[in-house]
């Protein structure tokens, strides 16, 4: 995606980021199912964490919404550990798996960099700075300070909601058609194609509307949305064929990184 395709939603274009995992790409993380089994259907209810994801992001014109999506979960993941509030900086993601081309990034990238090196704090590089010759030498150690230890690949719909509904967050990627604008309630009409692109997203809820399951997201288009808060519902058909990856972060990251963890840089 060297050109990346754009979307317009209240008049301004937005590169869409996200690539689909390779199909050759080997397996990094366990499927949820591994150690938590699925919630059948017939159990599922609505949920919104919204509330624990306390910042509006805006990735301006790169394409950087794996990145933000990510860091999303990841102070989310924080929050609901009780852990300081700390903005954390999506351009240093971005920079770590971009190759330092903005071209976007593979979802599992993300993840792998997170539990690897972790994710800087604004204070050290700020939000929108993905290239890396402008980072102080010590931010590392600074990254270290903000990971995630475990990571669950959630490859279907019935994943996303087994996650969501046990309150966690996802980084998932899907298809992008011509319509993506949400109506005045924050809904997403059903996928049309052609696709246009890819996007990231951070998964937070799970809502029955109309018949049909919807998930809440929250976007990183800044005052984007229902209500400018930056989210909206989309609904189920758009996690099918063409849906693109899905990770969910545990809610286990720690202030200070274990001493047993890999520290190496970045490529």
């Amino acid at each position: 995606m060297t050109n990346l395709p754009t979307t317009r939603s209240y008049g301004i274009a937005r590169p869409l980021g996200c690539r689909p995992r390779p199909p050759d790409a080997p397996q990094h993380f366990q499927p949820l199912d591994d150690p938590i089994p699925l919630i059948p259907e017939t159990a599922w209810r609505d949920t919104d964490n919204t509330h624990l994801l306390w910042d509006l992001m805006d990735q301006g014109q790169t394409g950087a919404c794996n990145a933000c999506a990510a860091t999303m979960a990841l102070e989310a993941n924080r929050e609901q550990e009780g852990l300081p509030r700390v903005a954390l900086s999506w351009g240093n993601l971005y920079g770590q798996i971009n190759h330092q081309r903005d071209e976007g990034s593979i979802l599992e990238d993300a993840h792998t960099a997170l539990e690897r090196w972790g994710v800087t704090d604004t204070a050290t590089i700020p939000r929108d700075e993905w290239h890396s010759n402008k980072w102080p030498d010590d931010w590392l150690t600074n990254a270290a300070t903000h990971a995630l230890l475990e990571t669950w690949t959630t490859p279907t719909f019935a994943h996303l909601a087994t996650a969501l509904l046990i309150g966690w967050f996802i980084d998932c990627g899907i298809p992008i058609g011509p319509d993506f604008t949400p109506n005045d309630q924050g809904i997403i009409p059903p996928w049309r194609g052609p696709i246009r692109g890819y996007h990231a997203l951070c998964a937070c809820g799970l809502r029955l509307h109309a018949g049909t399951w919807h998930i809440r997201v929250k976007n990183s288009w800044g005052q984007w949305g229902y209500q400018r808060n930056g989210t909206c519902w989309v609904p189920r058909n758009y996690f099918f064929n063409d849906f693109a990856d899905a990770f969910a972060p545990r809610a286990t990251t720690y202030s200070q990184r274990k001493e047993n963890h890999e520290r190496r840089t970045p490529a």
